[in-house]
């Protein structure tokens, strides 16, 4: 519309079928009511979706338990294997205090040191790998005689 039509309006006083039109747009509408049914069928969904979250619920505590005693179960495990590794520790340092006791200071010869270490060093490889110890470097053979071949010697020790 435009301004002339709109100075002729409301002149005259009034409405033209534009207008209703217009009027019509842009009240608000009024909502069918629901029915008895879509009443309870709305009322019977929501006490479904409490109730299935309710049950989510209780199974998301159930799993959270068996979590918990599971990783406390692993927990103990980790202690027992930490104590064992102690005591074993314990042990060894023990042994080690022992044979440095048999040494005495003075008397005895920079020999006899050198021959209760190299025996604690092959009885600690012995312990660690299960097998007899062999020197880990060869002795240089003199310059006229062939050289043998031998494998390399692996420095370590995987453990699956």
């Amino acid at each position: 519309m435009s301004v002339v039509d709109d100075l002729a309006v409301l002149e005259s006083g009034s409405i033209t079928e534009q207008e209703e039109n217009t009027a019509e747009l842009l009240a608000p509408k009024v909502k069918k009511p629901r029915t008895e049914k879509q009443i309870e069928a709305t009322r019977k969904m929501n006490e479904i979706r409490k109730q299935k979250a309710l049950e989510k619920k209780e199974l998301q505590a159930k799993q959270d338990e068996e979590i918990k005693k599971q990783m406390e179960e692993k927990a103990d495990e980790i202690k027992d294997k930490i104590i064992k590794k102690a005591i074993a520790i314990k042990k060894r340092q023990i042994k080690k205090e022992a044979i440095l006791d048999e040494i005495e200071d003075d008397d005895t010869p920079i020999e006899k040191v050198k021959e209760i270490m190299k025996k604690t060093r092959i009885t600690a490889r012995n312990q660690l790998d299960g097998k007899n110890s062999k020197p880990t470097h060869p002795k240089p053979e003199p310059k006229g005689q062939s050289q043998v071949v031998q494998q390399p010697v692996s420095k370590f020790k995987f453990v699956e």
